[in-house]
């Protein structure tokens, strides 16, 4: 069949010609636009704000949890410095994202759902030592969560991974192909997940070791890979096995997509436990032994994995530390790639001093490198009940890039101990709370950042004469 006739082809050739070169080539420009991505960290969502109602929770469903902790009077008003997230503080930051991006592309969220000494005082106040109990109140206070996010944001892809508090086990504490695992995975991959090929990902791979891997919906070779770094972490008692099969998975995801561009999220960061490290030498000019996040050998497989794939791993998120900081991850002396950043968001819960906090991060759609970021907090420290902006990354260092690991470097220059940005990154670190980073302690922290090999920054931190400042005390 003659569809076009002759003189139509040149015309026709043109408006092709025009279509393409409006789109750079694109397609659309809609593909072009940057993605807005809602980021939050490290909730530990406490039910036993109101001790009061501990009992009538247990005896609860899940779906009849809003209505019990609504009518509470603690959790009607927002935690204190020091506490962790209650009812008022969960939904105010619910609020407060939805608020700045009622629609984002995704939300991410990198650990600790739950809060700490959740088994003690699941028996202390409800009177229940029961493992069958512990394990309803558990899924419960998870489902109650999985069902706020869901009030807030009914269609958004809602992307996750476990935090160190995030079990039946204990802190830390993980079994592989175990109970929680198996007992969480319909639930997130049901609730939170947006389309059926990723809740299939999930159900199949997240219930051995709480990983998983995301292709983002109409986006092709481009996604998120989930890491539990729980069983990575020298507190993890149940050996290398798991965490070394973890890190297998990984590269594995890598190989079988090699044309893809990905995000890492995992709870823990690599790198040295300044803060413990610091509180296990106090009032010594020099340290002695240093507490590393990860052990040895995860640290050497994860750093040779990034190095090796490095073209695919456009950037890592993590939380853990409660602050809003980044990593540098080294290459080999003689290397010309560049190092790959991590960056690492503030926590909800106020926990240690900090205001709670969220982010709003600028994407590519096309590379998934991070082109900007927004910081939005609420101000516990002096009794303010709105969230507010607290700073733009581009107009705060308008000398560095986001996730440009050279620009991220020209950042590590900027903060360095004895120049007024130093002090200016502890605040903002905390975003306005009580600084962890002090004029005794900064180049212990700052050398942190960009030396992840205890050996090297040991040797940094024994340079200097003066005794080294030890932080507030603090557990993650």
């Amino acid at each position: 069949m003659k569809l076009f006739s002759r003189p139509f082809l040149p015309m026709l050739l043109l408006a092709g010609l025009v279509c393409i070169l409006a789109t750079g080539c694109r397609g659309t420009t809609a593909a072009a636009d940057p993605l807005r991505v809602g980021w939050i960290s490290d909730l530990h969502f406490n039910p036993f704000h109101d001790p009061a109602v501990a009992k009538q929770l247990a005896a609860a469903p899940a779906a009849q949890w809003d209505g019990i902790l609504a009518a509470s009077g603690p959790n009607a008003r927002l935690p204190a410095i020091g506490d962790e997230t209650n009812r008022s503080l969960l939904e105010s930051t619910l609020a407060a994202l939805r608020e700045d991006q009622a629609e984002p592309a995704f939300l991410v969220f990198t650990g600790d759902f739950l809060p700490y000494q959740f088994r003690e005082n699941y028996i202390r106040l409800t009177g229940d030592p029961s493992e069958a109990g512990f394990r309803q109140f558990t899924d419960r206070t998870l489902a109650y969560l999985v069902s706020r996010l869901r009030r807030h944001f009914p269609a958004t892809a809602i992307y996750f991974c476990l935090g160190n508090n995030d079990s039946y086990e204990g802190d830390y504490q993980q079994t592989a192909n175990g109970p929680f695992l198996k007992n969480t995975a319909p639930l997130f991959a049901d609730r939170l997940l947006a389309d059926d090929a990723n809740r299939r990902r999930l159900r199949t791979d997240y219930p051995a070791f709480g990983n998983y891997l995301v292709i983002l919906p109409g986006m092709p070779n481009r996604g998120l890979i989930i890491l539990d770094a729980n069983m990575m972490s020298p507190r993890y008692t149940g050996g290398d096995a798991a965490g070394l099969a973890q890190l297998d998975w990984l590269e594995a995801r890598l190989n079988a997509n090699p044309d893809g561009q990905f995000w890492i999220l995992m709870h823990i960061p690599p790198g040295v436990d300044v803060f413990a490290t610091l509180n296990a030498n106090p009032g010594q000019g020099r340290v002695g032994p240093v507490t590393t996040f990860f052990t040895p050998a995860h640290q050497a497989r994860l750093f040779d994995i990034l190095r090796r794939h490095a073209g695919q791993i456009k950037l890592v998120l993590a939380g853990h530390i409660h602050r809003d900081d980044f990593r540098l991850i080294p290459w080999p002396a003689g290397t010309a790639q560049p190092r790959t950043v991590v960056q690492i968001n503030t926590a909800v819960a106020p926990v240690y001093g900090n205001n709670p906090a969220l982010k709003i991060l600028t994407v590519d759609p096309r590379t998934l490198a991070l082109l900007d970021y927004r910081v939005r907090s609420l101000d516990l420290v002096h009794g303010r009940t709105q969230w507010q902006d607290s700073y733009t990354f581009s107009t705060t260092y308008p000398q560095a890039a986001t996730s440009n690991p050279d620009g991220m470097q020209i950042l590590w220059d900027m903060i360095q101990p004895g120049t007024p940005e130093s002090g200016n990154f502890a605040k903002r670190q905390v975003t306005g709370g009580q600084p962890e980073i002090t004029p005794g302690n900064a180049n212990s922290y700052w050398q942190g950042m960009r030396c992840l090999d205890p050996d090297e920054w040991r040797q940094k931190i024994n340079l200097p004469t003066v005794p080294l400042s030890v932080p507030p005390g603090r557990h993650e």
